[in-house]
Formats: C-alpha cells, sequence, structure tokens
C-alpha cells in the first residue's frame, strides 16, 4: 500500500496500517515528503527520497521479497503543473532516467500530477521503459466535489510484470481516489 500525501497528521493511520502491513515507512522526516508505503511482504531494503535530495520528486522505494525474486515498488508524487509545467518534466524525467537504469522488475505507482495526453507523460513513459496501466483512470477530484475528475495518479510495470483488474477504489478521506491493482510476473 502506497499512500501519497501522507504527512505528520497521519501518524494515527500509520500504528493502524502497521498491524496488517508490518513492513512500513514513512519519509515524515524529509521536508516536502508526505508519502506513507506498507508491505505484507518482507522488505530487503528502504529507500527515502525527499524533494530536496535530487532534481526528481519524492518517492520511497522499497525491494519486496516476493518469492525467490526481488520486486522494487516505488512510490513518488511529483510536482503540480500549478508550480510551472518545466517543475514537474524536470522532476518527471529525472525519476524516468532513474528507473531506466535500475535492474529488474519493478512497479512505479503514485500521483505524478499528469494526464495521459501530456508530453511529459509521453515522455516519462518512454524515458522511463514502464508500461503505464493502459487506460485513463479518473483520481482527482474525489467525490463528492462537483468538478470533473481527470486521471493524474497512475501505475506503472516494467515489460517483465503485467496488471490486470486496475480500478479506481473507494473513496477513503483523501481528494484522490485510490488506484487498486494485481500484478504478476509475465
Amino acid at each position: 500500500v502506497v499512500l501519497v500525501e501522507f504527512g505528520p497528521n497521519k501518524r494515527q493511520l500509520a500504528r493502524q496500517l502497521a498491524t496488517p502491513y508490518p513492513y512500513f515507512k514513512t519519509c515524515e522526516q524529509k521536508r516536502d515528503c508526505a508519502i506513507g508505503f506498507f508491505s505484507r511482504l518482507p522488505v530487503r531494503r528502504f529507500e527515502v527520497v525527499g524533494r530536496h535530495d535530487d532534481a526528481g520528486p519524492p518517492f520511497i522505494s522499497a525491494e519486496l521479497s516476493v518469492g525467490q525474486s526481488t520486486v522494487t515498488v516505488i512510490g513518488a508524487h511529483a510536482l503540480s503543473p500549478d508550480q510551472g509545467p518545466h517543475a514537474n518534466f524536470v522532476e518527471l524525467d529525472h525519476l524516468a532516467t532513474r528507473v531506466r537504469h535500475h535492474r529488474g522488475p519493478i512497479v512505479l505507482v503514485g500521483d505524478l500530477n499528469t494526464t495521459i495526453w501530456a508530453n511529459v507523460f509521453d515522455h516519462f513513459r518512454r524515458t522511463s521503459g514502464l508500461n503505464h496501466m493502459g487506460h485513463l483512470i479518473p483520481t482527482w477530484p474525489a467525490k463528492p466535489f462537483p468538478l470533473p475528475q481527470i486521471g493524474i495518479d497512475h501505475i506503472f510495470v516494467s515489460p517483465d510484470l503485467e496488471l490486470s483488474e486496475v480500478a479506481a477504489g473507494h473513496a477513503a478521506g483523501s481528494d484522490h481516489l485510490p488506484l487498486v491493482a494485481n500484478v504478476r510476473s509475465r
């Protein structure tokens, strides 16, 4: 489970999630990093990168033990275009380059603050080498806001993995709807 916009005000929720998901990490100690990562599967290693640690977006990366294999799951939160479209592009370009050089299966999820029609989205997909979840799923704003929804939350996987049953979940108190999917080896 990757939760974005998961700041210090969510400490109680983190404690509740720690029981069913005993392997967890948050990045509240980093400035401008509000992500929580929770897993039932053993985590070999966590990496926490804040917005000011490098040119990319803040993220939490976890190497999960899945049987005899290791799968890296990254939860990221890119700047919104209202911070300037160039800032969003720079962050996603940096993340795509980082992911491109990663060895092994990878799942990347998060609020990338871009739609599937944006040039930055296409650039990220091509540069990262990852496959997108395949279709638009409106996730923001979560209802009951009286606005049209857009899809700015995404799931990407490396070519050796495949996604199935990708859908928006039920509103759970965030201004985004969650994405839920099954991931398996090809």
